[in-house]
């Protein structure tokens, strides 16, 4: 019996196996499929562009499918090294299309198109997607991916308050959706504002959220943020919740022992600090607030 269970489980896992591999191989052949007919269109336009140089509408093209095989290449080899061509290239004929002039709409879009492609080829080029991103802006051209850029660009550069007024912005175009709120509640965490903070991550659970990664980093924010500001019965509730995802993440256990910690549950504390020591025997920070429960508990 315990052979044939044995040889069973063997069977679900190269089952598994297979079919990762068969489903790896089809959207290999299908992003293959679609790079192909994108380098074959790039050609056409050019030849295109050849005979008619004036024409706004393919030069937008030509940059628009440079965009996506920098995007595709990127995807795949996973370096930006790669992309630089691409990425040039889509900034070259996305240039030509605004030095063309053409419809205000095509302009808007076509300033958007270039502040992602600066975007994505560094930080270093953050200014100049600024300011494509604000010339699509003034043309009228609105959309949420363009405020999430732009909340992003400022989020990374430090300056959060500027952040938050584009994460505003994308959040009132779209209130369902969790991941402009996820951006507001860690903006506002970075500014030291924990109330705000507390409340907008709060939110994100009251929105049903099944993101594994967002409900990660929600559950873990709540814990520290409520822990930072005295709240650690809220604290512990939310670390509870993070150790249900993940029984084995080190800076729960070493939070949850902190927590106890804090409300004088000092054998509690002991027991979180052991199992993170047992997982990382090596962990200082668990050492030391072993010593430090110890001395604590001496003097209760």
């Amino acid at each position: 019996q315990k052979e044939r269970k044995k040889i069973f489980r063997k069977i679900i896992v190269l089952a598994s196996v297979l079919f990762i591999l068969v489903a790896v191989f089809k959207f290999s052949c299908k992003t293959r499929t679609e790079e192909e007919n994108i380098l074959k269109r790039v050609e056409q336009n050019l030849k295109g562009v050849e005979k008619d140089p004036l024409n706004v509408e393919l030069y937008t093209e030509l940059g628009t499918d440079y965009l996506k095989l920098g995007n595709m290449s990127e995807e795949k080899l996973g370096s930006k090294v790669v992309n630089v061509e691409y990425y040039d290239n889509a900034i070259k004929f996305f240039r030509k299309a605004v030095a063309l002039g053409g419809k205000k709409n095509i302009a808007g879009k076509v300033h958007y198109q270039l502040g992602i492609v600066y975007f994505k080829k560094g930080k270093e080029y953050h200014k100049e997607a600024i300011s494509e991103f604000t010339e699509a802006i003034g043309t009228g051209y609105r959309n949420i991916e363009l405020m999430s850029f732009l909340g992003n660009i400022y989020a990374q550069s430090g300056d959060y308050r500027k952040a938050i007024e584009y994460y505003e912005k994308a959040y009132d175009m779209d209130k369902k959706n969790t991941t402009h709120v996820f951006n507001l509640a860690w903006a506002y965490k970075q500014l030291k504002d924990y109330e705000k903070s507390i409340e907008l991550f709060s939110k994100i659970l009251k929105m049903n959220e099944t993101k594994k990664d967002m409900l990660f980093i929600t559950y873990e924010s709540l814990g520290w943020l409520n822990y930072s500001t005295g709240n650690f019965d809220e604290a512990l509730k939310y670390y509870e919740s993070l150790l249900k995802i993940s029984p084995d993440y080190e800076k729960t256990l070493y939070w949850l022992g902190k927590v106890h910690r804090a409300r004088k549950e000092y054998a509690k504390a002991v027991e979180y600090m052991n199992r993170l020591l047992k997982i990382n025997p090596s962990n200082m920070d668990a050492k030391n607030q072993l010593k430090e429960l110890a001395r604590e508990s001496r003097l209760k």
